[in-house]
């Protein structure tokens, strides 16, 4: 959870921040906030290691003895994925700010298949230990690939690294992160008081979602985010709603044609790939109607591009707000609606949550940045 809120954060609170400045001060910057992270989370990551035996088991009671044992030693494995995160995300936000994309990319995908290539030769011997330590290498191959766009080592004034207005946006994103990510652990919960093998239809089709849309972020939300602050640093109001309009038409079409796709193509597409293997048709079918229940997920790239809007400007504070306010509407929706149709019910109240959050934007939007201002939005995709 805590390399999950860290992914959400970076990107957001960073990008803004580099893209407003020149070369050398992002270089001079990001090198600080990178020996920040890796001496403070190591130091807590060591803290942690060293004291995982003591408290874990508060929180997983009901394991058995070698189950926690078992999960002590995962643990001081996996910590150390966060101080190697941190320092990634940094060199990661640095190269979007930077537009070398590619080289953002290229080093995710070096990492994930040496790790892959790791866990294959590690498996036979550690097991689940292989597959955790295959994680942190995907990380540390991920960081040391992309590395190279700090430019020469600088040791920095730690005093001078931060700005105020840097270490509350961070902070205010982590807090929010940290809160929605709550959301997650209802739904585990939830979803494991149902009929046994739902758990792991309903965790399929998560991953589903969740896979496109780190995609979706990756290549069209953090580009955009990218431009949007330059424009808004220039003071090119009316560019940067041009881009805003654009990105959000067209994720906004996107997620409309695949949830089409979903509806009239879905389940032949998921026999063709789970049919006959470990699902018989009625899970198969069962697995289809939780991804079209899932289909407000569809929202989250536009939801990305609305977001970016206040995230260009330095406004962390909105989306934040919206989010977290709209958490114990989401929570309470799950519950009510899990008692009436079960996993289903789970996937319905995500999806109403998503489309709530949607409309709040767009009510948001409106009031500030009227969009009837400027370029006709249908214009906008034949640019």
């Amino acid at each position: 959870m805590v390399v999950m809120v860290m992914i959400s954060v970076m990107g957001k609170a960073l990008i803004p921040h580099f893209s407003s400045m020149t070369q050398q001060d992002q270089q001079d910057s990001a090198w600080g906030l990178v020996q920040w992270a890796m001496i403070l989370l190591g130091v807590g990551a060591w803290v942690l290691s060293l004291t995982g035996h003591q408290w874990l088991g508060v929180f997983f009671f009901g394991f058995s003895d070698k189950a926690q044992n078992l999960l002590v030693e995962l643990f001081r494995i996996l910590v150390w994925m966060i101080p190697l995160q941190a320092g990634f995300g940094v060199t990661q936000s640095l190269a979007y700010a930077q537009g070398r994309f590619f080289r953002a990319e290229i080093s995710s995908l070096v990492g994930s298949l040496l790790a892959l290539l790791a866990f294959l030769f590690l498996f036979p011997s550690l097991g689940v230990k292989g597959f955790a330590w295959a994680l942190v290498l995907r990380i540390a191959v991920s960081f040391g690939g992309i590395g190279g766009v700090l430019g020469v080592f600088r040791p920095v004034h730690f005093r001078k690294v931060i700005s105020r207005a840097l270490l509350h946006r961070i902070g205010i994103l982590t807090g929010g992160a940290a809160i929605y990510k709550l959301t997650y652990l209802v739904d585990r919960v939830l979803s494991s008081l149902a009929p046994v093998g739902q758990l792991s239809l309903f965790n399929v089709g998560q991953q589903v979602f969740n896979a496109g849309e780190i995609v979706l972020q990756r290549s069209i939300a953090n580009p955009a985010l990218v431009h949007l602050s330059r424009r808004v640093q220039e003071g090119d109001e009316e560019s940067a709603r041009s881009l805003y309009l654009r990105g959000f038409l067209q994720t906004l079409l996107l997620g409309v044609f695949s949830f089409v796709v979903l509806v009239v193509l879905g389940f032949p597409l998921l026999k063709i790939v789970f049919y006959k293997g470990q699902m018989d048709l009625g899970d198969v079918h069962l697995l289809w109607v939780l991804m079209m229940a899932m289909g407000g997920q569809l929202l989250s790239p536009v939801l990305l591009v609305m977001a970016n809007r206040f995230y260009s400007k330095g406004d962390v504070w909105t989306p934040t707000w919206v989010g977290v306010l709209g958490l114990p509407l989401a929570i309470s929706l799950r519950f009510l609606f899990f008692n009436s149709w079960g996993t289903v019910g789970i996937a319905l109240a995500t999806s109403l949550y998503y489309a709530l959050i949607f409309f709040v934007y767009l009510y948001l939007d409106h009031r500030r940045n009227p969009m009837h201002q400027g370029k006709a939005p249908a214009s906008l995709l034949n640019q």
